[in-house]
């Protein structure tokens, strides 16, 4: 039986779905099923183990999106094997690899390989821009290689072989919420595309605090721009990851 790729993505932004998309096409086995973990009416799959599944998620302060990992938590695999990609803003993915590996484990997946990339960050456009860029997608490419000769070769990845920590860093979570212009004309697509179900549609200019996870898919497809972050917030940001992040990260492999 031919093997077949299930792409398995958290990607409210795009970018960390393009770079999934991109090892699907580098690997060369037919996609069998995009499993889409932003959607809240996701159903519980079974995996089977002639299939090769790669999960793709966002890095969020080190950690993956822990609405991302309630969702994989639906999914069961067979030993099936896996590869873990996390996609982060030029800063740092501290635990978030391995915080992925211990999880699909549980999910009865077995992880052969894994990479950290990188996008354009959430918050600064002056942070990774215009990422993932040629030289990135060249690196899926070559990745994609290396997992090759991995699954050829039967081997598996060891917890031992990947960065982070145990305990993990500790979640972050939201403080503040996208905010509202006069502009908008309560089109309610924030409110059907929300991952987090953040956006009450009796009135598409709140946003429940307690759900949100500040992944900014309702700024970015807001067709009359009118979500926005407050500058006090951004302009923090910026001053952190000016200190920390400005020097261009490169891709990282780990087998």
């Amino acid at each position: 039986m031919s093997t077949l790729t299930t792409l398995i993505h958290f990607s409210p932004q795009g970018s960390t779905y393009k770079i999934g998309n991109e090892l699907v096409q580098g690997l060369g086995f037919p996609l069998n099923e995009s499993v889409d973990l932003t959607d809240p009416k996701l159903a519980p799959k079974n995996i089977t183990r002639n299939q090769m599944a790669i999960f793709t998620v966002p890095v969020y302060s080190g950690r993956i999106p822990a609405l991302a990992a309630e969702r994989i938590k639906k999914l069961r695999g067979d030993s099936t094997p896996c590869v873990l990609l996390a996609v982060y803003g030029n800063r740092d993915f501290d635990d978030a690899l391995l915080e992925l590996y211990g999880l699909v484990k549980e999910q009865g997946f077995e992880p052969i390989g894994a990479g950290a990339f990188i996008a354009e960050h959430t918050f600064s456009h002056q942070i990774g821009t215009d990422r993932p860029d040629l030289s990135d997608l060249e690196q899926v490419t070559l990745f994609a290689k290396k997992v090759l000769k991995q699954f050829e070769d039967k081997k598996i990845l060891a917890k031992e072989n990947l960065p982070g920590n145990i305990p993990y860093k500790e979640a972050s979570k939201a403080s503040i919420v996208p905010l509202v212009k006069d502009s908008c004309v309560a089109c309610g697509l924030c409110a059907q595309k929300c991952p987090a179900e953040a956006i009450p549609e009796s009135n598409y200019k709140e946003t429940i605090l307690e759900k949100c996870i500040l992944c900014a898919r309702c700024i970015q497809i807001c067709p009359t721009k009118s979500r926005f972050l407050p500058q006090p917030f951004l302009d923090k940001v910026q001053e952190m990851l000016t200190k920390t992040a400005t020097e261009r990260k490169e891709p990282e492999f780990f087998f």
